[in-house]
């Protein structure tokens, strides 16, 4: 039970618009920690955290794993969008298809980092170390809404 800790994988719910990405128990902790923590300083920032979060998210609507969202993904994962979070509205280049800095820019305007991020910062250093990140309550729930 000592290697047993907590990762972030993104879960869809399928409700009114939103994508939530939950914290799991798994086998696989350290990996998860070391992919967020992408210059490999031991710890992972609000930058790091962000883009982990915006890319695991991206991953579980993209279903078909091409990286891209065409439109019958999005509307598995989010069947009921806000006004302004249609596949339309967030398909800003008309190509049919969302890409993941389109992903990004409306995720960046509808989920609040610095609220969750400083939720698992414990210690306040503005950074996660490896047990704030992983040893989290199961099933604490961080919305990306739509």
């Amino acid at each position: 039970m000592k290697y047993l800790l907590f990762k972030i994988m993104v879960v869809l719910l399928i409700q009114t618009g939103v994508v939530s990405v939950c914290l799991a128990q798994i086998n696989d902790h350290k990996t998860t920690f070391h992919v967020a923590d992408t210059n490999k300083n031991g710890k992972i920032s609000i930058d790091e955290f962000k883009h982990h979060v915006k890319k695991e998210s991206f991953k579980n609507i993209d279903r078909d794993g091409d990286k891209k969202i065409a439109s019958h993904e999005w509307k598995v994962a989010i069947p009921s969008p806000g006004p302004d979070s249609n596949f339309e509205n967030v398909d800003k280049n008309r190509d049919a298809i969302i890409s993941f800095l389109e992903f990004s820019e409306k995720a960046d305007k509808h989920y609040n980092y610095d609220e969750v991020f400083n939720s698992l910062d414990r210690n306040r250093d503005g950074n996660l170390a490896p047990d704030e990140f992983n040893a989290r309550p199961a099933f604490k729930i961080l919305s990306i809404k739509f």
